[in-house]
Protein backbone atom coordinates (compact mmCIF):
# COMPACT_ATOMS: atom_id res chain seq x y z
CA UNK A 1 0.00 0.00 0.00
CA UNK A 2 1.22 3.45 -0.73
CA UNK A 3 1.10 5.66 1.80
CA UNK A 4 2.35 9.07 3.48
CA UNK A 5 6.46 9.13 4.39
CA UNK A 6 8.74 11.75 6.40
CA UNK A 7 10.94 11.74 3.11
CA UNK A 8 11.08 14.63 1.76
CA UNK A 9 10.93 13.19 -1.93
CA UNK A 10 8.53 11.03 -1.35
CA UNK A 11 5.52 10.40 -3.70
CA UNK A 12 3.29 12.50 -2.43
CA UNK A 13 0.00 11.25 -4.83
CA UNK A 14 -3.57 11.96 -5.12
CA UNK A 15 -5.92 10.24 -7.14
CA UNK A 16 -9.72 11.04 -7.56
CA UNK A 17 -12.41 9.84 -9.06
CA UNK A 18 -15.34 11.93 -10.48
CA UNK A 19 -14.02 14.34 -7.62
CA UNK A 20 -13.61 11.82 -4.89
CA UNK A 21 -10.80 10.80 -3.56
CA UNK A 22 -9.69 7.53 -2.82
CA UNK A 23 -8.24 5.41 0.10
CA UNK A 24 -4.94 5.55 -0.32
CA UNK A 25 -4.51 2.47 1.57
CA UNK A 26 -6.60 0.89 -1.46
CA UNK A 27 -3.85 1.98 -3.93
CA UNK A 28 -1.16 -0.92 -4.80
CA UNK A 29 0.35 0.81 -7.69
CA UNK A 30 0.56 3.73 -9.85
CA UNK A 31 1.71 3.45 -13.34
CA UNK A 32 1.81 7.06 -15.40
CA UNK A 33 3.49 6.88 -18.68
CA UNK A 34 4.25 9.96 -21.20
CA UNK A 35 5.30 9.75 -24.45
CA UNK A 36 5.52 12.10 -27.43
CA UNK A 37 2.53 11.34 -30.30
CA UNK A 38 0.98 9.38 -27.70
CA UNK A 39 -1.97 9.46 -25.28
CA UNK A 40 -0.62 9.81 -21.68
CA UNK A 41 -1.72 7.31 -19.88
CA UNK A 42 -2.83 6.24 -16.20
CA UNK A 43 -2.85 2.88 -14.59
CA UNK A 44 -3.80 2.67 -10.86
CA UNK A 45 -4.01 -0.87 -9.14
CA UNK A 46 -6.27 -1.12 -6.21
CA UNK A 47 -7.11 -3.63 -3.60
CA UNK A 48 -10.51 -4.59 -2.40
CA UNK A 49 -12.79 -2.82 -4.96
CA UNK A 50 -16.64 -3.32 -4.21
CA UNK A 51 -18.08 -5.12 -7.42
CA UNK A 52 -20.86 -2.25 -8.36
CA UNK A 53 -18.25 0.28 -7.59
CA UNK A 54 -15.57 -1.69 -11.02
CA UNK A 55 -18.36 -0.52 -13.76
CA UNK A 56 -19.21 2.94 -12.23
CA UNK A 57 -16.08 3.82 -12.92
CA UNK A 58 -15.76 3.91 -16.85
CA UNK A 59 -15.56 7.00 -18.54
CA UNK A 60 -15.85 8.80 -15.81
CA UNK A 61 -13.14 11.74 -15.32
CA UNK A 62 -10.01 11.71 -13.21
CA UNK A 63 -7.30 13.53 -11.50
CA UNK A 64 -3.76 12.51 -10.46
CA UNK A 65 -0.99 14.41 -8.91
CA UNK A 66 2.68 13.35 -8.56
CA UNK A 67 4.70 15.44 -6.31
CA UNK A 68 4.66 18.72 -5.32
CA UNK A 69 6.17 22.17 -7.13
CA UNK A 70 7.07 23.81 -10.17
CA UNK A 71 9.62 21.35 -12.17
CA UNK A 72 9.35 18.43 -9.49
CA UNK A 73 5.80 17.09 -10.12
CA UNK A 74 3.25 16.20 -13.06
CA UNK A 75 -0.44 16.58 -12.73
CA UNK A 76 -2.52 14.45 -14.68
CA UNK A 77 -6.25 14.59 -15.77
CA UNK A 78 -8.11 12.16 -18.04
CA UNK A 79 -10.50 9.57 -18.11
CA UNK A 80 -11.32 6.20 -16.91
CA UNK A 81 -11.20 4.43 -20.34
CA UNK A 82 -11.94 0.46 -19.13
CA UNK A 83 -11.24 -1.59 -15.75
CA UNK A 84 -9.63 -5.41 -15.26
CA UNK A 85 -11.38 -6.81 -12.20
CA UNK A 86 -9.64 -9.86 -10.66
CA UNK A 87 -10.76 -12.45 -8.62
CA UNK A 88 -9.46 -15.64 -7.15
CA UNK A 89 -11.65 -18.25 -5.10
CA UNK A 90 -8.46 -19.38 -3.04
CA UNK A 91 -7.79 -15.75 -2.02
CA UNK A 92 -11.06 -14.73 -0.41
CA UNK A 93 -12.62 -10.91 0.16
CA UNK A 94 -10.79 -7.94 0.63
CA UNK A 95 -12.46 -5.23 1.97
CA UNK A 96 -15.57 -7.15 2.12
CA UNK A 97 -15.21 -7.53 -1.30
CA UNK A 98 -14.67 -10.33 -3.95
CA UNK A 99 -12.79 -8.15 -6.49
CA UNK A 100 -9.46 -9.06 -4.83
CA UNK A 101 -7.56 -6.66 -7.31
CA UNK A 102 -8.65 -4.13 -10.47
CA UNK A 103 -6.50 -2.12 -12.89
CA UNK A 104 -8.35 1.10 -13.79
CA UNK A 105 -6.58 2.43 -17.03
CA UNK A 106 -7.12 5.94 -17.56
CA UNK A 107 -6.58 8.24 -21.09
CA UNK A 108 -5.52 11.48 -20.76
CA UNK A 109 -8.06 14.83 -21.59
CA UNK A 110 -6.94 13.90 -25.33
CA UNK A 111 -9.26 10.75 -25.20
CA UNK A 112 -12.33 13.21 -26.59
CA UNK A 113 -10.09 13.72 -29.68
CA UNK A 114 -10.85 10.13 -30.76
CA UNK A 115 -14.33 10.68 -32.03
CA UNK A 116 -13.72 10.68 -36.02
CA UNK A 117 -14.83 13.27 -38.38
CA UNK A 118 -14.49 13.99 -42.37
CA UNK A 119 -13.14 17.29 -43.49
CA UNK A 120 -10.56 18.38 -46.86
CA UNK A 121 -8.43 21.29 -45.76
CA UNK A 122 -7.05 23.33 -48.53
CA UNK A 123 -3.62 24.53 -48.36
CA UNK A 124 -3.90 24.85 -44.43
CA UNK A 125 -1.50 26.08 -42.35
CA UNK A 126 -0.67 25.15 -39.28
CA UNK A 127 -2.17 27.78 -37.32
CA UNK A 128 -5.48 26.46 -39.23
CA UNK A 129 -5.39 23.20 -38.16
CA UNK A 130 -4.44 23.55 -34.60
CA UNK A 131 -6.63 26.75 -33.56
CA UNK A 132 -9.53 24.58 -35.19
CA UNK A 133 -8.40 21.68 -33.11
CA UNK A 134 -7.65 23.36 -29.80
CA UNK A 135 -11.31 25.30 -29.86
CA UNK A 136 -12.75 22.51 -30.40
CA UNK A 137 -12.04 20.48 -27.87
CA UNK A 138 -11.31 23.70 -25.17
CA UNK A 139 -7.83 22.65 -24.91
CA UNK A 140 -4.61 25.67 -25.02
CA UNK A 141 -2.01 25.54 -27.36
CA UNK A 142 1.50 26.51 -28.56
CA UNK A 143 2.92 25.35 -32.02
CA UNK A 144 6.01 27.08 -34.10
CA UNK A 145 5.72 29.39 -36.76
CA UNK A 146 5.81 27.32 -39.87
CA UNK A 147 5.02 29.22 -43.34
CA UNK A 148 4.67 25.66 -45.19
CA UNK A 149 1.42 24.78 -46.83
CA UNK A 150 0.30 21.31 -47.77
CA UNK A 151 -1.27 21.27 -50.73
CA UNK A 152 -4.67 19.54 -49.54
CA UNK A 153 -5.02 17.59 -46.35
CA UNK A 154 -7.45 14.98 -46.19
CA UNK A 155 -9.45 13.97 -42.66
CA UNK A 156 -11.94 11.23 -44.19
CA UNK A 157 -13.65 9.55 -41.09
CA UNK A 158 -10.81 9.63 -39.17
CA UNK A 159 -10.00 10.80 -35.22
CA UNK A 160 -8.34 14.58 -34.75
CA UNK A 161 -6.22 12.60 -32.73
CA UNK A 162 -4.87 10.51 -35.83
CA UNK A 163 -5.15 13.29 -38.02
CA UNK A 164 -3.24 15.48 -36.05
CA UNK A 165 -0.15 13.08 -35.13
CA UNK A 166 0.11 12.56 -39.67
CA UNK A 167 -0.35 16.23 -39.44
CA UNK A 168 2.94 16.72 -37.38
CA UNK A 169 5.02 13.92 -39.12
CA UNK A 170 4.02 15.75 -42.77
CA UNK A 171 5.22 19.22 -41.03
CA UNK A 172 8.40 17.63 -38.64
CA UNK A 173 7.56 18.00 -36.01
CA UNK A 174 6.08 16.16 -32.16
CA UNK A 175 3.74 16.64 -29.99
CA UNK A 176 2.03 15.86 -26.37
CA UNK A 177 -0.99 16.83 -25.09
CA UNK A 178 -0.65 17.23 -20.88
CA UNK A 179 -3.64 18.05 -18.74
CA UNK A 180 -5.60 20.44 -21.32
CA UNK A 181 -2.68 21.99 -22.91
CA UNK A 182 -1.34 20.32 -26.85
CA UNK A 183 2.23 21.54 -27.06
CA UNK A 184 4.06 21.11 -30.91
CA UNK A 185 7.91 21.50 -30.96
CA UNK A 186 10.57 20.48 -33.73
CA UNK A 187 13.23 17.79 -31.90
CA UNK A 188 15.95 19.83 -33.71
CA UNK A 189 15.23 22.62 -30.98
CA UNK A 190 14.42 20.30 -27.82
CA UNK A 191 17.45 22.58 -26.46
CA UNK A 192 16.10 25.81 -26.74
CA UNK A 193 12.43 24.93 -25.90
CA UNK A 194 13.50 23.31 -22.68
CA UNK A 195 9.71 22.17 -21.90
CA UNK A 196 11.70 20.49 -18.91
CA UNK A 197 15.46 20.65 -17.56
CA UNK A 198 16.97 18.29 -15.26
CA UNK A 199 20.01 16.89 -14.24
CA UNK A 200 20.84 13.14 -13.60
CA UNK A 201 24.00 11.80 -11.38
CA UNK A 202 25.70 9.37 -10.64
CA UNK A 203 27.91 7.98 -8.46
CA UNK A 204 30.31 4.93 -7.66
CA UNK A 205 29.50 5.12 -4.37
CA UNK A 206 26.53 4.06 -2.66
CA UNK A 207 23.37 4.90 -4.09
CA UNK A 208 21.92 8.22 -2.65
CA UNK A 209 18.40 9.71 -1.59
CA UNK A 210 17.73 12.16 -4.34
CA UNK A 211 15.80 13.47 -7.51
CA UNK A 212 17.04 11.61 -10.65
CA UNK A 213 19.99 9.73 -9.05
CA UNK A 214 20.68 7.43 -11.90
CA UNK A 215 20.23 3.62 -10.78
CA UNK A 216 20.24 2.04 -14.05
CA UNK A 217 21.57 3.20 -17.78
CA UNK A 218 21.58 1.21 -20.56
CA UNK A 219 22.64 2.53 -24.55
CA UNK A 220 22.34 1.39 -27.68
CA UNK A 221 24.90 3.33 -29.60
CA UNK A 222 24.89 3.17 -33.37
CA UNK A 223 22.26 2.41 -35.75
CA UNK A 224 21.02 -1.72 -35.46
CA UNK A 225 19.50 -3.96 -37.53
CA UNK A 226 18.91 -7.51 -37.66
CA UNK A 227 20.55 -7.84 -41.10
CA UNK A 228 23.27 -5.57 -40.31
CA UNK A 229 21.97 -3.44 -43.28
CA UNK A 230 22.37 0.35 -43.35
CA UNK A 231 20.32 2.82 -45.57
CA UNK A 232 19.72 6.61 -46.03
CA UNK A 233 16.40 7.86 -46.91
CA UNK A 234 15.32 8.79 -50.25
CA UNK A 235 11.96 9.95 -51.80
CA UNK A 236 11.83 11.48 -55.62
CA UNK A 237 9.13 13.69 -56.23
CA UNK A 238 7.23 14.87 -59.43
CA UNK A 239 6.21 18.95 -58.82
CA UNK A 240 3.09 20.59 -60.15
CA UNK A 241 5.56 21.39 -63.72
CA UNK A 242 6.44 17.98 -64.06
CA UNK A 243 9.62 18.16 -62.79
CA UNK A 244 11.28 15.46 -61.12
CA UNK A 245 13.69 16.22 -57.25
CA UNK A 246 15.11 13.23 -55.54
CA UNK A 247 15.62 14.25 -51.93
CA UNK A 248 18.15 11.66 -50.22
CA UNK A 249 19.08 11.51 -46.47
CA UNK A 250 21.86 13.21 -45.80
CA UNK A 251 22.48 11.72 -41.79
CA UNK A 252 26.07 10.78 -41.15
CA UNK A 253 26.41 7.92 -38.72
CA UNK A 254 29.25 8.08 -36.06
CA UNK A 255 31.64 5.05 -34.95
CA UNK A 256 33.43 4.98 -32.13
CA UNK A 257 37.22 4.91 -33.12
CA UNK A 258 36.71 5.06 -36.61
CA UNK A 259 37.57 7.70 -38.85
CA UNK A 260 35.65 6.08 -42.02
CA UNK A 261 32.34 5.94 -42.06
CA UNK A 262 30.93 3.00 -44.40
CA UNK A 263 28.78 3.21 -47.23
CA UNK A 264 25.29 3.72 -46.74
CA UNK A 265 22.77 2.34 -49.19
CA UNK A 266 20.02 3.83 -50.64
CA UNK A 267 16.52 3.02 -49.16
CA UNK A 268 13.15 4.31 -51.10
CA UNK A 269 10.18 5.48 -49.49
CA UNK A 270 6.72 4.39 -51.64
CA UNK A 271 4.97 7.57 -50.73
CA UNK A 272 2.77 10.04 -52.72
CA UNK A 273 4.26 13.75 -51.99
CA UNK A 274 3.20 16.83 -54.39
CA UNK A 275 6.53 18.94 -53.34
CA UNK A 276 10.13 19.48 -53.11
CA UNK A 277 9.12 20.75 -49.87
CA UNK A 278 6.96 18.12 -49.04
CA UNK A 279 9.79 15.98 -49.98
CA UNK A 280 12.56 17.39 -48.10
CA UNK A 281 10.53 17.83 -44.86
CA UNK A 282 9.12 14.24 -45.13
CA UNK A 283 12.60 13.01 -45.26
CA UNK A 284 13.50 15.43 -42.43
CA UNK A 285 10.67 13.88 -40.04
CA UNK A 286 12.26 10.06 -40.73
CA UNK A 287 15.54 11.52 -39.61
CA UNK A 288 14.40 13.48 -36.40
CA UNK A 289 12.87 9.68 -35.55
CA UNK A 290 16.00 7.68 -36.34
CA UNK A 291 18.29 8.21 -33.70
CA UNK A 292 21.91 7.00 -34.15
CA UNK A 293 22.50 7.31 -30.07
CA UNK A 294 19.32 5.59 -28.10
CA UNK A 295 19.41 5.15 -23.71
CA UNK A 296 17.29 3.70 -20.96
CA UNK A 297 17.76 5.68 -17.97
CA UNK A 298 15.81 4.46 -14.13
CA UNK A 299 16.33 7.23 -11.69
CA UNK A 300 14.97 8.15 -8.45
CA UNK A 301 11.58 10.15 -8.07
CA UNK A 302 11.99 12.09 -11.60
CA UNK A 303 8.87 14.04 -11.60
CA UNK A 304 9.08 16.85 -13.65
CA UNK A 305 10.52 15.21 -16.36
CA UNK A 306 8.49 15.32 -20.08
CA UNK A 307 8.37 14.34 -23.36
CA UNK A 308 10.45 17.24 -25.19
CA UNK A 309 12.31 18.02 -22.43
CA UNK A 310 16.27 17.92 -21.60
CA UNK A 311 17.96 15.53 -19.17
CA UNK A 312 21.57 16.14 -18.76
CA UNK A 313 23.59 13.22 -17.90
CA UNK A 314 26.30 13.44 -15.42
CA UNK A 315 28.89 11.60 -13.52
CA UNK A 316 30.07 8.92 -16.22
CA UNK A 317 33.48 10.65 -17.40
CA UNK A 318 32.66 9.76 -20.76
CA UNK A 319 31.56 10.98 -23.84
CA UNK A 320 28.02 10.44 -23.09
CA UNK A 321 28.05 12.46 -20.50
CA UNK A 322 25.56 15.61 -21.45
CA UNK A 323 22.45 16.81 -23.57
CA UNK A 324 20.17 14.25 -24.31
CA UNK A 325 16.48 14.28 -25.68
CA UNK A 326 13.20 12.95 -23.53
CA UNK A 327 11.22 10.84 -26.07
CA UNK A 328 8.99 8.92 -23.35
CA UNK A 329 8.21 9.18 -19.02
CA UNK A 330 7.16 6.46 -17.05
CA UNK A 331 6.88 6.72 -13.62
CA UNK A 332 6.17 3.93 -11.28
CA UNK A 333 4.91 4.24 -7.80
CA UNK A 334 4.77 1.24 -5.34
CA UNK A 335 6.12 2.80 -2.31
CA UNK A 336 6.69 6.29 -1.05
CA UNK A 337 10.18 5.70 -3.06
CA UNK A 338 9.26 5.92 -6.24
CA UNK A 339 11.47 5.58 -9.75
CA UNK A 340 11.23 7.24 -13.01
CA UNK A 341 11.90 5.13 -16.34
CA UNK A 342 13.56 7.74 -19.26
CA UNK A 343 13.59 6.88 -22.96
CA UNK A 344 15.95 9.23 -24.22
CA UNK A 345 17.53 10.06 -27.62
CA UNK A 346 20.91 12.36 -29.54
CA UNK A 347 21.25 12.05 -32.73
CA UNK A 348 24.61 14.91 -32.78
CA UNK A 349 27.60 14.51 -31.76
CA UNK A 350 27.77 13.81 -28.39
CA UNK A 351 29.37 17.33 -27.72
CA UNK A 352 27.24 18.79 -29.72
CA UNK A 353 23.92 21.13 -29.41
CA UNK A 354 22.33 22.85 -31.97
CA UNK A 355 21.73 26.75 -31.57
CA UNK A 356 18.71 27.22 -30.54
CA UNK A 357 18.81 30.88 -29.37
CA UNK A 358 16.47 32.28 -30.78
CA UNK A 359 13.67 29.80 -29.51
CA UNK A 360 11.08 30.84 -27.30
CA UNK A 361 11.64 28.97 -23.93
CA UNK A 362 8.48 26.90 -23.08
CA UNK A 363 6.28 28.66 -20.86
CA UNK A 364 3.75 27.44 -17.97
CA UNK A 365 0.37 26.35 -19.43
CA UNK A 366 -3.53 27.28 -17.93
CA UNK A 367 -4.33 25.42 -15.83
CA UNK A 368 -7.19 22.61 -16.28
CA UNK A 369 -10.73 23.07 -15.28
CA UNK A 370 -14.34 20.49 -15.65
CA UNK A 371 -16.94 22.09 -18.30
CA UNK A 372 -20.76 21.87 -17.84
CA UNK A 373 -20.39 18.49 -19.72
CA UNK A 374 -18.12 16.90 -17.55
CA UNK A 375 -15.00 17.15 -19.93
CA UNK A 376 -11.65 18.69 -18.77
CA UNK A 377 -10.94 21.80 -20.80
CA UNK A 378 -8.31 24.63 -19.86
CA UNK A 379 -8.93 27.44 -18.14
CA UNK A 380 -7.76 30.06 -20.24
CA UNK A 381 -7.84 29.72 -24.66
CA UNK A 382 -4.48 30.64 -24.88
CA UNK A 383 -3.32 29.42 -28.37
CA UNK A 384 0.14 30.65 -28.68
CA UNK A 385 2.86 30.90 -31.76
CA UNK A 386 5.87 31.17 -30.80
CA UNK A 387 9.13 31.58 -32.61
Amino acid sequence: MIGPSINKFSASCRFQIHGVPLDHTTIIEYELSLSENKHDLLIVTMAGVPAAAVTDYIGVPVTFSLGEGVGTSQQFVGYVSYVEPMHNAKDGLINKSPIQLAKVYCIGASMVMKEVRSKVWETPTLTEIVTFISDTHGFSVDYPKDSYKPVRLVQSNESDWSFLNRVCKKFGLSFSLHGTHLHLWDRNKFTGRASSYHRALTSNRTQENRPFYVLNFEATLGKISSSGDRSRNVVTVLDSQNNIHVVVDETSEYFPGSTDSPKLFKKPLTLSLNSLEEGVRTIDSYDKYNSIYNAKLNVMYGGGAVPGGILYLDGFDSKFDGFWYISDVTHFVKSENYVTELILAKSDEFNQVVDTSNVTTFQIPPEYKMSFNEEWIASTARVLEYA
